[in-house]
């Protein structure tokens, strides 16, 4: 009768701690998804060939998760010399691209290299292009937009 007992014990043991391992799973699987992203990409060619001959080629760039949004801000205030209030509106928002495309980029040009780059019009239209892209992911608020005509 004891070992009847003792083996079904046992048995709940084990399910509670397989369940227990399974939840564990669950719970990491979640914080990977989160940091790491389910890459939505996007692709897209850029002809700047008016501003030099080589400036064309394919871009591929990926939706930021949360934690490459972090790196993208401290990315921007490293370019700034952690002068992110002393600098005109310009200076932070071409930071903030170079700092995002830093990022958000996976395929690239070899000419596309920011440190050699001499034109801020290379990276406006580069970005242009992913920030179109990453805008389509919200949804615009109709009412908002009838009111402000």
């Amino acid at each position: 009768m004891m070992n009847l007992f003792n083996q079904g014990w046992g048995n709940n043991q084990n399910k509670q701690v397989n369940q227990q391992q399974e939840e564990d799973q669950k719970t990491v699987e979640l914080g990977k998804q989160i940091l790491l992203g389910k890459k939505r990409t996007y692709e897209f060619e850029i002809d700047l060939t008016h501003i030099d001959p080589r400036y064309k080629g394919k871009f591929k760039v990926h939706h930021p998760t949360v934690a490459e949004q972090i790196q993208i801000g401290v990315a921007r205030t490293q370019i700034l010399g952690g002068m992110n209030n002393s600098v005109d509106d310009y200076t932070y928002g071409l930071a903030t691209v170079i700092a995002t495309l830093g990022v958000v980029l996976d395929e690239r040009p070899d000419w596309f290299n920011p440190a050699e780059i001499e034109d801020p019009e290379v990276f406006e239209e580069v970005f242009r292009k992913y920030h179109d892209w990453y805008s389509s992911f919200r949804k615009r608020n109709e009412n908002k937009d009838k009111e402000n005509s």
